[in-house]
């Protein structure tokens, strides 16, 4: 299943455009919650982390990564899995950055060649 939505909307949007992980108790209580990814695929969202994966200078959100419903856990996300979110946000940018190195690398070497 692709689900789509445009860019800046919902919580992930929030996260996007300020750059800053938002924890979220209860995402139908907040108006930026895009409640039809729920309804598409009938899963119910209650709580929500969500951290941005920013590029290597840190200016620029890359992509959003967001960790929904913890286990036994009634409020939710605590300051802790803020903490696991963020090394599991920063270990994705490493990984990214790493991946458009060696595209990099590989396209001059292509260049060369021609």
């Amino acid at each position: 299943m692709c689900i789509r939505f445009p860019v800046g909307t919902g919580l992930a949007g929030h996260t996007e455009k300020t750059g800053n992980i938002l924890n979220i108790s209860d995402v139908y209580a907040d108006k930026r919650f895009n409640k039809s990814i729920d309804k598409q695929t009938g899963f119910v969202t209650k709580h929500m982390l969500s951290a941005p994966i920013k590029s290597r200078s840190g200016n620029e959100t890359l992509a959003v990564i967001q960790m929904l419903n913890k286990k036994g856990e009634e409020g939710g996300f605590t300051a802790k899995d803020e903490d696991i979110i963020q090394s599991c946000s920063s270990a994705c940018a490493e990984a990214l950055d790493l991946q458009f190195q060696t595209l990099q690398t590989a396209k001059l070497n292509l260049e060369s060649v021609q």
